[in-house]
């Protein structure tokens, strides 16, 4: 495990899901398998474009101008993608439980 991705790992900005490790004639590999903290991607991602699954499959992208600790969200210049019909929705304030994955873009 690198130093940078321990130090992640201790200060929160990741949860750890599970480690492996295998065998080979030479070494020992270590797999880390983990988890990104959603509020640190959405830090990452402030004044950036995001696209947003929702609970009821629709998909939103927009620019990411403001969140809070419970993930609702202010998005500009949002578009809406419901199976292939894009409609322009302009400023959008989002409840954060509405969220199922967020993916900076």
């Amino acid at each position: 495990m690198t130093s940078i991705f321990r130090e992640e790992l201790i200060s929160g900005q990741h949860s750890l899901l599970h480690t492996e490790s295998y065998k080979s004639p030479n070494s020992i590999i270590y797999v880390v398998i983990c988890m990104v903290m959603p509020l640190n991607v959405l830090e990452k991602s402030m004044n950036k474009r995001v696209s947003l699954v929702l609970k009821d499959s629709r998909i939103l992208e927009g620019k990411l101008v403001g969140y809070d600790d419970y993930m609702n969200m202010v998005l500009e210049e949002t578009e809406e993608n419901d199976e292939g019909n894009v409609r322009r929705l302009g400023t959008v304030v989002l409840r954060g439980n509405n969220v199922v994955s967020i993916a900076p873009k």
